[in-house]
């Protein structure tokens, strides 16, 4: 565990979007600006991790948050269903990796930031299931998928201020429950049945479930868009929030480093009486 300098950012752990699978044991890990940056100008210090499962111990032991980036369809396998001919193809080691990631930064109060399959892939691991292709069971009055990758290109959500995700958005909205919100969207996935111990707090208007918290965790919240590549002033209060919780997260840990590192003070003999 590290000592904290009075101004150091939290250390912020974000996981690969960006996969190429050559071959099953050989992958390219990436990852696209926008987390970078949007991490960055939150006020934290970005970190890239390579997936591997055995470094996820080290890798937390040296972050204050958590961010479950976008990428590959989640393997159906993991909720008991053959893949659609839509997906794409699997990554189960992936999956692994990020998996005990988020079952480590729950069982350690660890704020955690999912998006969009890293949503999909906490659903899952809770013991959820996912719609493996949108059109099937919802239909096109929304283009969830966005094949041309539109920027531009938004829908509509409603979410519930009474939330923590709500709070953070919609902080100023004078107690009105379910305000819209624009978002934007890349997945041609999402949650179907909703995991035991997670919290709907969004939806669209076809129904899809578009945000999940666990609501007795300092910060566990996963949207279904992806708020890295949006300037919007959600966007930032999102990012401003999560950071503000590894902050918070960092100030503990290094409360407790000091309280084991600086020796208690001698006591004094007691008197003795003639």
């Amino acid at each position: 565990m590290r000592y904290a300098q009075a101004v150091e950012r939290p250390r912020v752990l974000i996981t690969p979007d960006e996969i190429k699978i050559d071959h099953p044991a050989s992958y390219y890990q990436g990852q696209t600006p926008g987390y970078l940056q949007s991490v960055k100008r939150a006020g934290g210090l970005p970190y890239m991790a390579q997936a591997s499962t055995d470094l996820v111990d080290d890798y937390l032991n040296d972050v204050d948050g958590v961010i479950i980036s976008g990428g590959y369809d989640v393997n159906p396998l993991s909720y008991l269903q053959l893949p659609h001919p839509e997906n794409e193809l699997a990554a189960p080691d992936f999956d692994e990796f990020e998996e005990r990631l988020i079952n480590e930064c729950l069982a350690q109060d660890r704020p955690i930031l999912m998006i969009c399959r890293g949503l999909q892939l906490l659903n899952v691991t809770l013991g959820g299931s996912l719609i493996q292709h949108i059109p099937d069971a919802l239909g096109h009055s929304i283009d969830h998928i966005n094949r041309q990758k539109d920027p531009m290109l938004r829908h509509e959500i409603r979410l519930d201020t009474a939330s923590n995700l709500g709070r953070i958005l919609f902080s100023g909205q004078n107690g009105a429950r379910s305000p819209r919100l624009l978002v934007n969207s890349y997945h041609h996935q999402g949650i179907d049945r909703l995991a035991s111990g997670l919290t709907a707090t969004s939806r669209s208007n076809d129904g899809l479930i578009e945000s999940v918290e666990i609501a007795d965790h300092p910060f566990a919240i996963g949207v279904q868009w992806h708020p890295e590549a949006m300037t919007s002033s959600a966007s930032l209060s999102l990012f401003s929030a999560f950071i503000s919780a590894a902050r918070q997260r960092q100030q503990a840990s290094s409360a407790e480093v000091l309280r084991f590192a600086i020796p208690p003070p001698m006591l004094a003999p007691a008197a003795v009486s003639a």
